[in-house]
């Protein structure tokens, strides 16, 4: 009786790891299941981490959000801009890049930055600096395409090359933003841990 008991403790405890959701709440924005990632990053911000899975038929982007202690890591996955799947994935938890990067020493500055239109896509390039007094890892740009208004039409990043910057040091950098008729100007952010 007991081995039973310890063997369906067991098969609960693996199972709580993930649960799927047909929502959750981002601050004071409810994301559900249908949400356009537009809508997901106006909510909720750029996600801590991004990736893309380019299958033979779908393509599917998972983002993960951690809402910090007190609260959840969730893993969101994207079909053609819609939201199809969210995980609660545990315990949300402080990590060095999200406590320090507002006050830390790196000081990523965007230099330049010039669009050059292809044929589906515009390509923002452009430079960055660390003018901070330690060095910086995974420097990542995200640009924004914004219509006249101000509204966010569509959106890219890319990290920088090279994407560790001391102190003092240049890199480059290129994000591809898919073209649209509503796009007149762009806002670029960057983003970056400190390197311990």
């Amino acid at each position: 009786m007991k081995a039973l008991i310890c063997s369906c403790f067991f098969i609960l405890a693996m199972t709580a790891q993930s649960w799927a959701l047909d929502s959750f709440r981002c601050g004071e924005y409810m994301v559900s299941l249908g949400t356009a990632k537009l809508n997901v990053i106006k909510g909720c911000g750029d996600p801590d981490r991004k990736t893309v899975n380019e299958g033979r038929y779908v393509t599917t982007e998972s983002w993960t959000y951690n809402l910090g202690p007190g609260n959840f890591v969730y893993l969101l996955t994207f079909e053609s801009d819609r939201l199809t799947s969210i995980e609660e994935k545990g315990r949300g938890y402080f990590t060095p890049s999200k406590v320090l990067q507002p006050m830390s020493e790196p000081k990523i500055v965007i230099k330049e930055s010039v669009s050059d239109t292809k044929l589906v896509y515009t390509w923002v390039k452009g430079s960055v600096k660390n003018e901070g007094g330690s060095s910086a890892r995974m420097v990542r740009i995200i640009v924004r395409a914004l219509d006249g208004n101000g509204n966010l039409v569509n959106m890219g990043e890319a990290y920088s090359d090279p994407d560790r910057l001391t102190p003092g040091e240049d890199a480059t950098f290129s994000v591809p933003i898919k073209k649209d008729s509503r796009i007149e100007k762009f806002s670029l952010q960057s983003k970056w841990e400190l390197d311990l």
